[in-house]
């Protein structure tokens, strides 16, 4: 759905997916890559989890602007939305844990092991929450998109229904019909 909301009310929206976009490139990609380059390579395996302790903050944040009288509706979906960006990016690390662990295990019980079984494990590990940051990356640059037009899904609706006040521009049909016809579909 697509309400009429003001520019302030867009960018406050468009905040919490910002917040989860900064914490992706700047503790994934920046520290990552700088972990790397001084030759810690086995300790990348503590990004994730300095990343969980800000998705935890933002998460309790959520929590209490929820309840929080002076935040507006359209505010408090697209920051209900981010959690279940969070929930997602969190189901792609418990993947990565478990698929470096059980290669962790495999390649640790083959008799054609290698000398470093841990940078293998790390390896496949990485791959689950690489393809994590990449989808809910690309999710949350949608959704700073959408909170700056005045557009929420229905499921989110459905978990906080609108206010009274809330003047609805387009339904989900008349938004993705605009969509596809901006695009040449």
């Amino acid at each position: 759905m697509q309400y009429d909301i003001s520019s302030k009310m867009g960018r406050n929206a468009s905040l919490p997916h910002s917040l989860f976009i900064l914490n992706l490139l700047i503790v994934h990609l920046f520290a990552s890559y700088t972990m790397l380059e001084l030759g810690y390579g086995k300790q990348v395996i503590f990004i994730p989890f300095v990343s969980m302790v800000i998705l935890a903050l933002l998460w309790f944040k959520t929590k209490q602007l929820i309840v929080a009288p002076t935040v507006d509706w359209f505010t408090k979906t697209h920051w209900l939305l981010m959690t279940k960006r969070i929930r997602m990016l969190l189901i792609f690390y418990v993947v990565g844990l478990v698929l470096g662990g059980f290669t962790y295990l495999m390649v640790g019980m083959s008799p054609l092991k290698g000398n470093d079984i841990t940078t293998i494990a790390l390896r496949m590990g990485a791959v689950p929450v690489f393809l994590g940051l990449l989808v809910t990356f690309v999710l949350s640059g949608g959704s700073i998109y959408d909170a700056q037009r005045g557009v929420i899904g229905q499921n989110i609706i459905a978990q906080l229904p609108p206010s009274d006040e809330m003047v609805v521009l387009h339904t989900d049909e008349e938004v993705n019909h605009a969509t596809m016809h901006a695009q040449g579909h």
